[in-house]
């Protein structure tokens, strides 16, 4: 009978605390992201640089594929790192583009813009005071993490691989 009771106990204390866990996650709210794409959803990406021709890229089977200028296997390092952006979260630092003149911010004309599926990130001058940059995106200026910009201003080169994917 005791040990019927122990049991019984730590059933009781298991459930309670997986309840307490659940309960716990489903009122953690998830976090706004710039993006409702998810990297797994990206299919065709494109880079748009006003002194260089434009850079294309394309999902095949799995693979990403550097279509414009060359066709040429692209790097999946290269791209993961470019496909972040879309699970950035959303920046605190934002407001409306029409709030203001775009072109204080190095976002008229652009230094890049980065497009995935249709949706534009546009490049602006880096902030004074930071490792962030101001982007253009949905009618919003924000401030992101610098680290976009060498890949989407950089030599299409880079978003090559070494070898073929197999």
């Amino acid at each position: 009978m005791a040990r019927r009771l122990i049991l019984t106990l730590i059933a009781l204390i298991l459930a309670g605390t997986l309840a307490a866990g659940a309960w716990h996650l489903a009122g953690t709210p998830e976090q706004a992201r710039m993006s409702r794409l998810s990297p797994a959803d990206a299919v065709s990406i494109r880079l748009q640089r006003p002194d260089r021709p434009p850079v294309s890229l394309e999902r095949r089977n799995g693979d990403w594929w550097v279509t414009q200028p060359e066709e040429r296997p692209a790097s999946g390092t290269h791209v993961r790192a470019l496909l972040r952006i879309l699970d950035e979260p959303q920046p605190e630092t934002r407001f409306a583009a029409a709030d203001s003149d775009p072109a204080t911010y190095g976002l008229e004309p652009p230094s890049a813009v980065l497009e995935i599926n249709g949706q534009r990130w546009h490049f602006g001058d880096r902030h004074p005071l930071g490792e962030q940059r101001y982007v253009l995106h949905r009618g919003e200026i924000a401030l992101l993490p610098d680290h976009y910009a060498p890949l989407v201003r950089g030599p299409w080169q880079q978003l090559t691989a070494e070898e073929p994917p197999r």
